[in-house]
């Protein structure tokens, strides 16, 4: 018995040794997300209102700071991943295009991963 006992309390001593590391998607929340593209950029940025979450897409424009937001219900996959595609508010319904499903996760080593249509898209990490 006293065995057991000393393995189980080694076992609770050194567990937190050997957790993982890998941030959680939450650690995203109010963070922006940059994306270099041909036009002038844009940005995606979780947030959380009440116990709902939502990303907000930012379009970029020369000359003016944000050409169009679009604002997105968020489904929280895993700890680890959310999807969003359904848009709950657009202020340049032109702006729009459609069938645009996107994944947000926490890679293995902590790096973020954004996907649309299932093919990664090149991010840079921006704390607001």
């Amino acid at each position: 018995m006293k065995n057991i006992l000393l393995i189980f309390l080694f076992f609770l001593i050194f567990q937190p040794a050997y957790a993982e590391d890998r941030l959680k998607i939450f650690s995203l929340v109010n963070h922006e997300i940059i994306v270099s593209d041909h036009f002038a950029g844009q940005s995606f940025t979780l947030i959380k209102d009440g116990e709902k979450y939502y990303v907000l897409r930012k379009f970029f424009g020369s000359g003016v700071p944000v050409v169009n937001t679009i604002k997105y219900s968020a489904e929280v996959e895993s700890d680890y991943q959310i999807r969003f595609s359904k848009i709950i508010k657009n202020d340049n319904a032109s702006k729009n295009k459609p069938d645009e499903k996107f994944i947000l996760q926490i890679e293995d080593n902590s790096a973020i991963g954004l996907y649309l249509n299932e093919i990664k898209v090149v991010i840079d990490n921006k704390t607001k």
